[in-house]
Parts: structure tokens; sequence; C-alpha cells
């Protein structure tokens, strides 16, 4: 059975998040922030790619949204990184980020934040790792990193996009179109029990 959220909860959209707007410019990194695979990311993002993006766009800022940040996080002398801690809800980030970064290289498992990101129609850039067990094609409904710690790759592929405002549009559309198709639990749950009933039967 193909891994899902549940879709309906996800999209609720909370009426006091009703005029949050989108942010030109900005980026999202979002998950346990103590967790190995996510420190990694996390040292990698501040490390590899924000000075280079910053090189060439000087104006795009990320938000570090969960638990368990690390001191070199928090107390980042940059203006441009926004740590927020835990948050009630991911809404109204989801609605004014341009962007969610996921640069993963190691760990098991499905990566649920990432399905949930697609599921609300936002472009989601990561590596192979990123999209372990969801049913997406690079350049379509997510952007690949490949190979996953190619810094110049990751920088030209963010800053085409955040330019490109008609291209986020296009990929976002086939982001929420993929997690409802493939990723919808309650779909999902469905065909799983119609399965198991025609098993039982025959």
């Amino acid at each position: 059975m193909r891994y899902g959220i549940d879709l309906k909860e996800n999209n609720k959209q909370l009426p006091q998040f009703a005029d949050v707007k989108r942010e030109d410019n900005t980026l999202n990194f979002t998950g346990n922030l103590s967790d190995g695979p996510n420190l990694d990311a996390i040292k990698f993002l501040l490390e590899k790619i924000l000075p280079m993006l910053w090189e060439r766009k000087l104006e795009v800022k990320i938000y570090f949204l969960g638990v368990g940040a690390p001191d070199f996080l928090k107390n980042h002398p940059d203006e441009r990184i926004i740590v927020t801690g835990f948050v009630d809800s991911l809404i109204p980030y989801m609605k004014k980020t341009s962007l969610f970064v996921s640069p993963l290289f190691f760990g098991a498992g499905t990566k649920t934040k990432v399905l949930e990101v697609m599921g609300h129609g936002k472009v989601v850039v990561g590596t192979k790792e990123s999209f372990t067990e969801i049913e997406c094609q690079d350049e379509r409904d997510c952007i690949v990193i490949d190979p996953p710690r190619d810094t110049e790759q990751w920088v030209n592929k963010i800053i085409s996009l955040l330019v490109d405002k008609d291209r986020i549009r296009q990929v976002e559309v086939e982001a929420k179109k993929t997690v409802e198709s493939h990723h919808d639990w309650e779909v999902n749950k469905l065909a799983y029990v119609k399965e198991l009933t025609a098993i039982k039967g025959s």
C-alpha cells in the first residue's frame, strides 16, 4: 500500500491565516531540527548553499521551522535566517514561503513533511533521498538535485525558480495533483481494504 497523508486535514484552511500572503524569495526548511539527517542538511544549507545564494540574490531569506534547533542555528547573526522553533500550524508558512528545501543525504523511510508540503501545493527542492517512496517526477511535480551535494545545481535551480513565478505555479499545481492521486490516505486506505476483501473472498 502506498504511503499517504490525511489530505483533507492537511489542507484545512484556518481563518486566522486568510490574509497571509506569499513572500518573494523565501525558502523554508521544516522538521525536527535536532534529528541527525536534518542537522546535516542545516549545516549544508548554512555553509554551502546560502552563501552562494546571497552572492547572487541578496534578498533571499530562509525560515527554519521545528523543535530542537542547535545553538549554532538559533544564534546565527544573519537576519535573513529566521528560526521559529515549534509552531502551532504550518499553514501560514506554507502560504508565505516560495520554496521548501530538503537537502537530505541519508535516513530511511518516507518523508512525511515532504508529502505534506507537496499536498499543500508547494514546490520542494530536494535530493532523491527526500522523495523516498513518493510518486513524483523531477521537473514536473518536484525538483531533484542529483548528485545530491552539487552546490552549483542547488543554487542554479533555486534561483531559476525564484525568478520565474509561472514556473513555480506550474510545479505547485502538479505537486498537489500527485499527492491527491497517489498519496491521499483516505483513497489509499479504501483501495487497500477493497484489495484485501477481494483476496479473502477468492
